[in-house]
């Protein structure tokens, strides 16, 4: 089975026979051509090939930025956290409707969220942490009941990948940091996360991660399915039959990082995000 892309369309193909659905390419920044733009004094809000990015909890991060060449740079205070005590982890969301370009249907459509992503020192110390984020809104959280779910390094004791909801789950690797997470919502609402080290090549990257597919993955840290309840979704992997409860007008992704109390300096650097729908 490979990945062939016919016509920008990204498919599946099976000793030359396309598998009946495709995972098709609908949005795709190269974070490092964005021009400059500072979330502390150049405004709250980016728009980038037709879809608003806002900032969160710029106030914790000394460093909240496209800077013109190498990507997205977030560097937290320290103290800043997603829970445990509350929501000041900085970060940039954008809502899944308009990535989608206005006609996302959770019931119906599956799409992924792909995420290519570095850090200057790497997770040293508790709680250095970033990844990407999935929440129910594109604003600060007021409890660990407003859903969400994280996936991305985390020290905790030792270096660990943390796909959480408040509630983590960790998996303890040793070596390099992540460098992608892929976080997908079937319809209805199962969600499912992995991260790990893909063998990205240039940037942009000439390919990357499927759902539920091993290919050029070199090492993956954790894959994991959310599970729910009526108010939150509890920590994993759950069973693959279980969901969210999706709204069509709030869900919204993006990248994050925070430092609960390491001192590390950890800065977090994003340099491409991809969309994609299974069509």
């Amino acid at each position: 089975m490979a990945l062939v892309n016919q016509n920008g369309v990204w498919r599946l193909v099976n000793n030359g026979n396309p598998v009946a659905k495709n995972w098709r390419e609908i949005y795709r920044v190269n974070f490092k051509t964005i021009a400059a733009h500072d979330f502390k004094s150049d405004g709250d809000q980016l728009v980038i090939s037709g879809s608003t990015w806002s900032q969160v909890n710029k106030g914790n991060a000394s460093v909240l930025e496209f800077d013109g060449s190498t990507g997205l740079k977030i560097n937290p205070a320290n103290g800043s956290n997603l829970f445990s005590g509350g929501d000041t982890a900085p970060r940039l969301m954008c809502e899944v409707q308009q990535l989608c370009g206005g006609d996302w249907n959770p019931n119906i459509d599956a799409v992924a969220f792909i995420l290519r992503m570095t850090s200057s020192t790497g997770i040293q110390a508790n709680y250095d942490s970033f990844g990407l984020m999935m929440a129910q809104n594109s604003g600060t959280l007021s409890s660990q009941n407003d859903r969400f779910c994280k996936s991305g390094p985390i020290y905790n004791a030792a270096t660990k990948y943390d796909v959480s909801d408040g509630t983590e789950y960790d998996v303890t690797y040793s070596g390099v940091d992540a460098d992608c997470v892929i976080t997908t919502i079937y319809p209805s609402g199962q969600v499912r996360t992995r991260g790990g080290i893909f063998d990205w090549g240039s940037v942009p990257s000439p390919k990357f991660p499927l759902p539920k597919d091993d290919t050029d993955w070199s090492t993956i840290h954790s894959t994991a399915n959310w599970n729910n309840s009526s108010t939150r979704h509890t920590d994993n992997p759950g069973d693959v039959n279980t969901h969210l409860i999706m709204s069509m007008s709030k869900w919204a992704v993006g990248p994050f990082c925070f430092e609960v109390s390491s001192g590390t300096g950890i800065e977090a650097l994003f340099t491409e995000f991809i969309v994609l729908r299974l069509e």
